[in-house]
């Protein structure tokens, strides 16, 4: 059908801006396309739903501000106890301040508590006749545990601690797609906890710069029904950007969701390489924690290259008066290893859970328990956003 479009104002935001972020162009406009403007908008996270009409041959989009906003603030808690005596827990605030200026700004900072402490804040500014470029400056200070072995033994627990500046700059692409280039530059130092006293600290400094493409069109993050995700990351780390050694690294993951009336299934693959020279111990890659080897203890395996495969099964049970509520189950495979000579697919590590989740109005709350294939288990409380 070929018509004028248009969007109602709301409450903070501009009716130019909102005909700007829909994409849509006087003409012939078929209803695929008007769905897409419409899910364009929703996905600014300003409005409870995005509906259309045509009034006298005239587009006319009326997006419904949410009833709370335009500042959030998410609160969140997990713990994962492995029954050795290593617990590891984390309480979370985040504060999201939306439209503080006219080009959509979004101011974003977090704060978390617990074993692996940090504190963040960034700008997201977007730019251009459609907002689909942006500009992204952070600061940051973490804090983080990284094992040490020698051969197969643990040796020692090293405590990293960090502060972090970053820059990116990005386009995306609807609601779904993003492309994304960063800096980042961080001044640490690792100290030993735990472990042999021959085992000492040091630097441990960042410096690097990063290539993303990422698709997400799950329409959950959390018990999805159906979408994908998809990502290619590259990594250039280097001296000269303040780095403690010179490496180069790739990651891959793939995810996609399927559902059959209440039976849900989320398969997903990431593969993770460090292809030249060798990333220091405080950006090696990891695996241990819920989904991600289950039953083992969070970080627990270390190395240079690593994968992991998984499939997650959701029941939904039936109406809840509180929120929906699933069943699942999961079934993780994975490793890591420290040269591309050793790497073997017929020895990965095999790991499962069971939990229990809920779809909450204040983020997803999961009670589970993993077990992992040499016999450690893990007990998984988390409430409100996962960490």
């Amino acid at each position: 059908q070929s018509s004028q479009s248009g969007a109602s104002g709301t409450r903070g935001v501009e009716a130019g801006r909102l005909i700007a972020e829909s994409g849509l162009e006087p003409g012939r406009l078929q209803v695929d396309e008007i769905q897409a403007a419409a899910d364009r908008l929703y996905g600014l996270e300003l409005f409870s739903e995005v509906p259309w009409r045509f009034d006298e041959g005239r587009l006319v989009l009326a997006p419904v501000r949410k009833a709370w906003g335009p500042n959030y603030l998410r609160a969140g808690f997990g713990l994962e106890d492995d029954f050795e005596g290593r617990n590891h827990y984390r309480l979370g605030l985040a504060f999201t301040a939306t439209e503080v200026n006219r080009l959509g700004g979004e101011w974003r900072s977090e704060l978390y508590l617990g074993d692996r402490p940090s504190v963040a804040t960034e700008f997201h500014q977007p730019f251009g006749s459609t907002r689909d470029w942006y500009v992204q400056p952070g600061v940051a200070w973490r804090s983080f545990n990284r094992p040490v072995y020698e051969g197969d033994e643990r040796a020692a627990d090293l405590r990293i601690r960090q502060g972090v500046l970053s820059l990116a700059a990005g386009r995306t692409f609807g609601t779904t797609t993003d492309i994304r280039l960063s800096l980042e530059s961080a001044r640490g130092n690792a100290e030993r906890l735990v472990g042999s006293e021959a085992i000492i600290g040091g630097d441990a400094d960042t410096g690097s710069f990063n290539i993303a493409l990422e698709h997400d069109s799950l329409d959950n993050a959390f018990f999805p029904t159906r979408g994908r995700t998809a990502a290619l990351r590259a990594r250039w780390s280097d001296e000269r950007l303040g780095a403690s050694a010179r490496y180069a690294a790739w990651s891959a993951e793939l995810a996609h969701a399927f559902s059959i009336g209440p039976h849900r299934l989320l398969a997903s693959a990431a593969w993770d390489s460090v292809y030249r020279d060798t990333a220091p111990f405080h950006e090696a890659f990891t695996l241990g924690g819920f989904f991600r080897l289950s039953g083992l203890p969070v970080d627990a395996l270390l190395g240079q290259h690593r994968a992991l495969h998984r499939l997650a099964y959701y029941y939904r049970l039936p109406a809840s008066s509180i929120a929906p509520i699933h069943i699942g189950a999961s079934v993780e495979t994975g490793g890591v290893w420290d040269t591309g000579q050793h790497i073997d697919l017929n020895d990965l590590d095999l790991a499962g859970s069971l939990f229990l989740g809920l779809d909450s109005p204040i983020g997803p709350v999961y009670v589970g328990g993993g077990l992992a294939e040499d016999g450690r288990a893990s007990l998984y409380i988390f409430l409100g956003q996962p960490f």
